[in-house]
């Protein structure tokens, strides 16, 4: 099985992968954090090296300048050169006594390789130098002379004035002389401390190599780590993942085994996956059943309910017939004067009055125009929804109910706006509708008790901003509550348990007996009237109280 779905912005792959990554990191960091850290220590060791190198040498420097600066110190062959002058033959006897003295030291002694004595003169130049035995005599080809001669009189005590190169004052018999420039070799201290040095360079390579080669080998452990925790934890989830998602856009969808390992949470979650799949492949194939169960209870529900609205509207044409036939026999008298009437004029020979005429044509058109409207009721044209003008409802109404609530002596009033729009609906059903309100409000008036007030029954339609208003009211017997609460409940009512309507309550007086007298009803009416009401989106608003009447109101919106 091969689910696709959309890539996910935190899927647990990039979590693992991000994980991973801060895994290798955070070990590339401790370990590089260490490995500064001791190479810092190594640069520190060198540092410290160097300087004590440096001291010592400095130290062995310090010691071989003064011992040579005492001795020749205490040499009489300078103390004479001080107070004569140098071209005294005694003098430079004795300078190159001093000369040969110089050369012993740089021929015997190691460390020094060259010693040169320099003076200074009033005028601030070399009055004399002396030099060993070998080298130039005089102050030409001595090295830095310029710098020594500069730094003349702040040579108070050993000074480096270049590398391996030192000034040292000159005291001979407790006075001043001049300055000793002294140029030493490395001893064989020092040539030991540069094998150490190179030799400790050499480790911190050898550092650096094995730290790199520790670090990639760490890493390369934690990404084996991670591929093996990719492979036997996060492969089963994906899997598993794909599984759930192919389940929620197909509950049938065929299942495949996911490896993953059974000992483990993941092979348990996995075991306990597939146990729901199971039983919500049966909980599916329970409801695919229910469902179909449902919908052929709605099928049928719904024929029985197109049955029960034809056979109520069939009623309600039965009891209108008598008001029909009332209402054509209030228009065939007349029609008969008028025809008795034309057939002696025509016998005596004289002429039609047109006036009879007229009146006979405009009574057989209401009687065709009554007609139609019962047969519409009867057998309407269909259900398809169209533009409907309510005021044309509620004349309808009217026309075919008005000589029945005369004849009980009950005065039907219409009131209609002139601006109403038009809704959209089934005309046969509103006119269903509001004849089923005003039987049931007629009704509601005969079973008030003896000595009430004259009946009367309103049919008004007004328009709320973009909605039709309509509103059938009476001044019958009212509701009580408990009523109120069950009146659209299928097969309740009191018609037939007690003289009362079904929008009444049971009357304070016995009703009154004969044809006026209210009959029994089925408890349907009023149920698939808020059927039809609710097919027209109106939710009908009762206002009603015990001896106060009853108001229906509807709210239609406009087409």
């Amino acid at each position: 099985m091969t689910a696709r779905h959309e890539p996910m912005k935190r899927s647990l792959g990039r979590k693992v992968r991000a994980l991973g990554v801060l895994q290798v990191s955070l070990l590339a960091g401790i370990m590089l954090l260490i490995g500064v850290l001791f190479f810092a220590k190594l640069l520190a060791d060198q540092a410290a090296f160097e300087q004590g190198t440096r001291m010592v040498k400095r130290g062995e420097v310090e010691g071989l300048a003064k011992l040579l600066a005492l001795e020749l110190g205490r040499s009489d062959a300078l103390r004479y050169a001080r107070v004569g002058q140098r071209s005294d033959p005694a003098v430079r006897a004795a300078l190159s006594e001093v000369r040969s003295s110089l050369w012993e030291k740089v021929t015997f002694i190691p460390e020094v390789e060259g010693i040169d004595l320099i003076v200074k003169g009033p005028d601030g130049k070399p009055s004399m130098c002396v030099r060993p035995m070998g080298t130039n005599d005089g102050c030409d080809g001595i090295p830095e002379l310029d710098k020594i001669m500069a730094e003349y009189d702040k040579v108070v005590r050993l000074r480096s004035i270049a590398p391996r190169t030192y000034v040292m004052p000159l005291y001979v018999a407790g006075a001043s002389f001049g300055v000793l420039r002294l140029q030493v070799s490395d001893s064989t201290a020092q040539f030991v401390i540069g094998e150490l040095a190179h030799r400790a360079e050499g480790d911190m390579v050898t550092y650096v190599v094995v730290f790199v080669v520790c670090l990639a080998t760490a890493s390369l452990l934690v990404v084996i780590a991670l591929a093996s925790f990719f492979r036997r934890m996060h492969r089963p989830l994906i899997a598993l993942t794909e599984r759930a998602v192919a389940i929620g856009e197909r509950p049938d969808a065929p299942t495949s085994a996911i490896d993953a390992d059974p000992e483990d949470e993941v092979g348990l979650l996995v075991r306990r996956f597939d146990e729901m799949q199971a039983r919500l492949a049966e909980t599916f194939d329970s409801l695919q059943r229910a469902v179909e169960q449902k919908e052929r209870a709605i099928l049928e529900r719904e024929a029985k309910d197109v049955a029960l609205r034809r056979s109520e509207r069939l009623a309600s044409v039965g009891v209108l017939a008598a008001g029909v036939a009332h209402e054509i026999g209030n228009k065939l008298n007349p029609m008969g004067f008028v025809v008795h009437n034309l057939k002696r004029r025509i016998e005596k020979g004289g002429t039609p009055d047109p006036a009879q005429l007229g009146l006979l044509e405009r009574n057989i058109e209401d009687c065709t125009t009554i007609l139609d409207k019962l047969r519409s009721m009867a057998k309407p044209k269909g259900d398809e929804r169209e533009p409907v003008q309510m005021n044309a409802v509620i004349d309808d109404v009217a026309l075919m109910l008005g000589s029945q609530t005369q004849s009980r002596g009950i005065a039907l009033e219409t009131r209609v706006a002139a601006d109403l729009p038009p809704i959209l609906g089934v005309r046969s059903e509103l006119v269903q509708v509001i004849i089923n309100l005003v039987l049931n409000a007629r009704d509601a008036i005969d079973s008030r008790p003896a000595g009430s007030p004259p009946g009367r029954i309103a049919l008004t339609a007004e328009r709320n901003q973009d909605r039709v208003v309509v509103e059938v009211s009476d001044n019958g017997v009212g509701m009580t509550p408990e009523v109120k609460a069950r009146l659209f409940e299928p097969f309740f009512t009191t018609k037939g348990l007690v003289s009362a309507t079904t929008t009444g309550v049971v009357p304070t007086a016995p009703a009154r007996a004969g044809n006026d007298a209210p009959s029994g009803g089925s408890g349907l009416g009023l149920y698939l009237c808020y059927g039809i009401l609710a097919r027209h989106g109106v939710e009908p608003e009762i206002i009603s109280a015990p001896g106060e009447g009853t108001r229906f109101v509807m709210s239609f919106a406009r087409a």
